[in-house]
């Protein structure tokens, strides 16, 4: 019996011994796992790592320690346990362990943080106790679970409170914005949105009212409306926005500024198709609409240049060139001929005193004449036209070959006479004359038509 239990105990230191083994194999490979992570800066890792290693060790021991101290310090340098590992290591560590210097210099780290923590966390209450709600929420923020924390959230909590009761009983724009200011997230924020929409309306109307001049402002009083649908004060404005547009249709009419008018005009039919004051609008719109119709009538009384064809009793056929205009008297020049006028010579074979007028008819005679003048507008679209030329002829026999061309030696060869006539101008198109030139004691009348070569003033 005796025998058995030896055996049994020395089993179980066996078993032991190689469980201790296996243990300390695991903590080695946690050790190694938070050495590299200490390399790769990932401090909070390697500090899950180094508790692993502890674990599986059943104790601690300076590597590990130095390597926990090391990484809480890299990761917040006021952490409290930072002392309490400098003092286990200093207690484990041999004499000659040369790294019991850098522990001492990182507790003195550690209490420097601490001392520059506490004079900052001191500095911050200071500004907290001076009522500023940024300065609180700041300590706030940073001092979560510090001993002043909820007296600080309770003054906060009140200052909040008193400012909206302040902004109830008297509101104005820089109350709204300081809310907004020190309580971004406050809890009143709903409630004080309904409440300066309301301000801001109250605000607008009496802007409105103020106003010296409200049909100036009928963009004003549309706004209104639109950003206020539901407003006390809707069926007030709504009377003076009709009221406005009414007026300022009728005004803009009266300045001829008919674009603004039917701008007017239009906001009322939509938003008042059955306002009182309808039966005016539509006066006011149709008036508008004759005088857009009389100024682009108006408009397209513009003059123009021209090319024409002209068209005389005695057969003799022109082409003219010149311009109509409105606003200033304006040229033109004529030049023309019979069918014969190609056969002239400019230099006659003979020239006679004079030829008899019964022989005349049975010669060929060719003619070239040219004449200048001026148009000025009478009443559009009627134009007059008064001028000037001079004609030339030669005579020779239609029966005979190579029969002689003759002119006369006296004045008559070369004919001067005054013309004048009216054009008919026929609207961007061109125009009609009919007139008369004087000419070797006879009147001789003129007719002819152009067409337009372009715009003119």
């Amino acid at each position: 019996m005796k025998i058995n239990t030896i055996q049994l105990t020395f089993l179980i230191l066996f078993i032991s011994c190689i469980s201790f083994a296996q243990n300390s194999e695991l903590a080695r490979g946690y050790y190694v796992k938070a050495r590299e992570s200490m390399s790769q800066d990932k401090y909070q890792e390697a500090i899950n790592y180094i508790v692993k290693s502890r674990s599986e060790l059943g104790a601690s021991n300076p590597d590990l320690d130095f390597m926990e101290l090391s990484a809480r310090l890299k990761l917040n340098p006021i952490d409290k346990k930072i002392e309490a590992l400098g003092n286990t290591f200093m207690q484990e560590a041999t004499r000659d362990d040369d790294r019991r210097t850098k522990v001492s210099l990182m507790i003195i780290e550690h209490r420097d943080a601490i001392t520059a923590e506490d004079n900052l966390r001191e500095k911050l209450l200071v500004k907290a106790n001076k009522n500023e709600p940024h300065d609180i929420r700041k300590f706030i923020e940073k001092y979560p679970n510090d001993d002043k924390t909820i007296g600080l959230k309770n003054k906060l909590n009140s200052i909040e409170i008193n400012l909206v009761e302040k902004i109830k009983k008297s509101p104005s724009e820089k109350m709204f914005d300081d809310y907004e200011k020190f309580f971004p997230e406050g809890k009143f924020t709903k409630e004080l949105a309904i409440l300066f929409e309301k301000y801001d309306e109250d605000q607008e109307y009496k802007d409105l009212l103020g106003s010296n001049n409200l049909n100036e402002r009928s963009d004003d009083l549309l706004d209104f409306l639109n950003d206020y649908p539901q407003s006390d004060h809707k069926e007030e404005i709504e009377m003076l926005l009709e009221k406005a547009l009414l007026n300022n249709s009728q005004l803009y009419f009266e300045q001829d500024k008919f674009y603004n008018a039917k701008k007017e005009i239009q906001t009322y039919k939509t938003r008042y198709p059955n306002g009182e004051n309808i039966d005016q609008i539509k006066k006011i719109e149709s008036k508008i609409k004759k005088s857009e119709a009389s100024a682009e009538r108006k408009s397209n009384r513009h003059g123009i240049a021209y090319i024409g064809l002209s068209s005389d009793t005695d057969q003799v056929y022109g082409i003219q060139f010149g311009a109509l205009r409105n606003d200033r008297v304006s040229t033109y020049w004529n030049l023309g001929g019979n069918e014969n006028l190609f056969n002239l010579t400019f230099s006659p074979d003979e020239t006679v005193e004079s030829i008899p007028e019964s022989v005349i008819d049975d010669l060929e005679v060719a003619i070239i004449q040219s004449s200048f003048g001026v148009h000025f507008k009478v009443a559009y679209p009627i134009w007059m036209y008064v001028g000037a030329g001079a004609r030339y002829t030669e005579y020779s026999s239609e029966d005979v070959e190579d029969s002689p061309v003759v002119t006369t030696e006296d004045p008559k060869s070369i004919l001067f006479f005054p013309e004048a006539g009216f054009n008919l101008k026929l609207g961007n198109f061109g125009y009609l004359t009919a007139g008369s030139k004087y000419l070797n004691k006879d009147f001789i009348f003129q007719f002819g038509i152009g067409f337009s070569m372009g715009k003119r003033g």
